[in-house]
């Protein structure tokens, strides 16, 4: 293949599984095929974009090209009165369905607002408070095929609602997401299942990836060479019946730092709290240790399970030695206190994870 130079700023398609600084063949407009330097873990048909040095590419976002039916997830947090894309699509399509949960601190919670904008349009052509499915819906949970409110717990408030709009457009489709209390963060997960014709399809995925749990939507156009998320373990809690996400562990560093982060579902099996990290993005964790507190003492570890390496209690236990968490491996961790409560506890983590694209 004769050698070319492609242009910074310049996106194409990655043609295979492409690791970091390790190079591989990718498609440009206008050049054809071209043998790039990946700065990250490249999959193939990620589209990518050349930064800092020509043909050196870093991932841009995931494309999607079905012909029939489409879905994403994601998982984050609104700061008060912040409102957010979820995600476009650009093509002809039916979004079919739109399912989201809130989980806020007070009743406004309920208010938060879903927004669907299609063809350009400066307006939406549907948009909803979470409150008001409750009325499309009558009962709850609402047995409407059409939508309603499926949880409105008041003490919790935790609120969930769906609608099926077959919402169909030309050219141009996106979803918004705003917080309806003005003073306080929720955390939103929210569903969307699209009916396509070969369409195009952005995901912002800085912190995720596409159709899976995890991440910021995050406009991907923006600061696109400077540090991104993603790559952080995510912690899982047993709440006397399974486990249950609690959120990611933001240790992205170069080297060792401690994080703290609070748990909200975290009940005893017997005399054991069960809690459980698993590497969803495509970076490597270096945990150093981790601990747990009640409220009043730290709690011990008494197992510590690898899902590649076996039993690692004694490496987490000692202050030299660490253990890699690899993508898509898992650490399962039990914990004994000795006051026995189911609340509050605290998790700290000490370890780094980098995820760093070069500026």
């Amino acid at each position: 293949m004769a050698e070319k130079t492609v242009p910074i700023g310049s996106i194409g398609i990655s043609l295979e599984d492409i690791y970091k600084d390790e190079t591989g063949l990718a498609v440009f407009p206008k050049y054809g095929e071209v043998r790039i330097t990946a700065l990250e873990n490249l999959q193939k048909h990620v589209q990518v974009i050349v930064v800092e040095q020509v043909n050196k590419c870093k991932e841009h976002r995931l494309i999607e090209r079905k012909p029939k039916t489409w879905n994403a997830y994601r998982k984050f947090n609104l700061a008060p009165d912040e409102e957010k894309k979820f995600l476009e699509v650009n093509g002809e399509a039916t979004l079919v369905s739109v399912a989201i949960t809130v989980d806020g601190t007070t009743a406004k919670a309920v208010d938060t607002t879903v927004k669907f904008f299609h063809d350009k349009e400066p307006h939406p052509s549907l948009k909803f408070k979470i409150s008001e499915l409750k009325v499309l819906g009558g009962t709850v949970p609402t047995v409407n095929p059409k939508g309603g409110m499926t949880v409105e717990n008041t003490t919790e408030h935790i609120y969930s609602g769906f609608i099926n709009p077959d919402s169909a457009f030309r050219t141009n489709g996106s979803i918004n997401i705003k917080n309806g209390d003005p003073d306080n963060t929720v955390t939103v997960d929210v569903f969307a299942l699209f009916s396509l014709k070969q369409t195009e399809t952005q995901i912002f995925i800085k912190g995720g990836v596409t159709g899976g749990e995890g991440g910021e939507p995050t406009d991907p156009s923006k600061d696109v060479t400077k540090p991104v998320g993603g790559g952080c373990p995510t912690i899982y809690s047993w709440n006397g019946r399974e486990y249950v996400e609690e959120g990611l562990l933001n240790i992205h560093a170069s080297s060792d730092i401690t994080v703290t982060h609070k748990l909200k579902h975290l009940k005893p099996q017997g005399k054991i709290y069960k809690l459980l990290l698993r590497e969803l993005d495509e970076y490597t964790s270096h945990i150093n240790n981790v601990r747990l507190y009640d409220e009043k003492h730290e709690c011990t570890l008494v197992k510590a399970l690898h899902s590649r390496n076996g039993n690692v209690t004694q490496t987490l236990t000692s202050q030299n030695e660490r253990i890699d968490l690899k993508p898509k491996e898992t650490l399962e961790l039990n914990f004994t206190s000795e006051t026995n409560c189911c609340s509050p506890f605290t998790f700290e983590i000490k370890g780094y994870n980098v995820k760093i694209v070069e500026s």
